[in-house]
């Protein structure tokens, strides 16, 4: 009962997200890019299992969202902070090194860090850490999601290859959304 109302919460959390924001972004507006994705990005911890959350040690662990670059959301981020994901907290830890990376579940990669996306990938490789980005063609070179701008809308890429790889599961209402790359 209690998983049937988080799905329907989160379904009806994400169709809102959806329908009122993501029709309405448009390509000169920076602050409505920046708050789609950061609304993306706690739908996507909503949409994803981490091989630890079979553990219920591991489950009375907060969930770590980290920004590796120069953070482009601002305040945004802090709405969604105070949500929790499967009774886990939230914890965010905003412009961190590669070398603090390995302590995040989810790792959003910013534009800036373009040049350096096999170094970042490579350095995670194996470890069970949602790799974000809106970097062009970040699913293409092996990152799980990419937040791209088409047709002045955001859109989701996914590598499922990347994702099952290190033992992530997304769940099909993500890949019924997102455009899945190989």
């Amino acid at each position: 009962m209690q998983y049937t109302r988080f799905v329907i919460k989160s379904l009806i959390a994400f169709i809102v997200i959806n329908v009122l924001f993501v029709s309405r972004l448009y390509a000169d507006d920076a602050y409505n890019e920046y708050h789609i994705k950061a609304a993306f990005l706690y739908n996507l911890t909503l949409m994803v299992k981490w091989p630890d959350e079979r553990s219920e040690i591991r489950v009375s662990e907060p969930l770590v969202i980290c920004t590796l670059g120069q953070d482009p959301f601002g305040k945004l981020l802090d709405t969604i902070k105070e949500n929790k994901v499967r009774k886990r907290s939230l914890i965010l830890k905003r412009n961190i090194e590669l070398s603090q990376s390995r302590d995040c579940h989810v790792l959003f990669i910013v534009r800036s860090e373009k040049d350096n996306v096999s170094r970042i990938l490579s350095y995670v490789k194996g470890l069970p850490i949602l790799t974000i980005s809106e970097i062009p063609k970040f699913a293409n070179a092996g990152g799980m999601v990419n937040m791209v701008k088409r047709r002045n809308r955001v859109k989701l890429e996914i590598n499922l290859n990347a994702l099952k790889r290190e033992r992530l599961y997304a769940n099909a209402r993500l890949l019924v959304l997102a455009k899945i790359i190989d």
